[in-house]
């Protein structure tokens, strides 16, 4: 008589099989997840630099200055900066057409109190340009086009409070301000208009002005041997 094999997965080889896919997941899922946060930072990357030519146009407007003040072509004249927002509604809608390069869905910065994130499109009067939560950059005052090539003027948000920056410095913590990209990268555009994604120092999350140097890229330094951003303020986003 004939016997018939039975093929059937016996309980261990189906415990096996199941094993194999949970290792390949556990694989997986973290290179997807990578894979999808550097697809985010090339997004920012290039929605930042795009925000450069912007403020090109409005220094080329303005004796050559960046934006400094708050609502600079209203018609009080403008008033002292707040935080990033303020400078940066200079641009919209006059050299910008809409608020959406200072978006990122991510960040604790684009987080609204009322609820929705990110910038809401709704720019009809002055003062629902840029609202809080409808910008992740911080800004760096007091520069202008002939200013050091190598000084940045736009960063993710630091970690802290809304407003002047004090201690300029990313975080680790999920979900905190200045933590977008969990204190392993930062989008730095430099007055030149280059574009970068720089890597802080792991102890302190600070951005360095160069590879090895002891310096934060955004404190200033009074030093007439090497001067860096005196007479500039950082804001971070309202």
């Amino acid at each position: 008589m004939k016997i018939t094999k039975n093929h059937a997965f016996t309980l261990i080889e189906l415990l096996v099989v199941i094993a194999i896919i949970a290792v390949l997941a556990s694989i997986a899922i973290p290179v997807y997840g990578e894979a999808q946060a550097k697809a985010q930072r090339t997004k920012c990357l290039s929605q930042a630099k795009g925000i450069f030519p912007a403020l090109k146009m409005f220094a080329g407007d303005h004796d050559s200055t960046f934006p400094n003040q708050k609502d600079q072509d209203g018609t009080a004249g403008g008033s002292p900066l707040s935080d990033a927002n303020d400078a940066f509604a200079n641009l919209v809608p006059n050299y910008l057409s809409n608020e959406s390069p200072f978006g990122n869905n991510t960040s604790a910065w684009c987080k609204k109190t009322s609820g929705n994130p990110g910038p809401d499109g709704n720019i009809q009067t002055k003062d629902r340009i840029l609202e809080q939560g409808e910008n992740t950059y911080a800004y760096v005052s007091g520069l202008s086009e002939t200013s050091n090539a190598s000084y940045p003027i736009i960063a993710d948000g630091f970690s802290g409070n809304a407003g002047r920056v004090t201690d300029p410095t990313y975080s680790k913590t999920e979900g905190a301000k200045g933590a977008v990209w969990k204190g392993r990268f930062a989008i730095v555009v430099k007055a030149d208009g280059s574009a970068t994604i720089e890597l802080p120092e792991q102890t302190n999350y600070s951005v360095k002005r160069f590879k090895g140097s002891a310096d934060n890229m955004f404190s200033i330094k009074a030093d007439e041997q090497d001067p860096w951003l005196v007479g500039c303020t950082v804001y971070n986003p309202k």
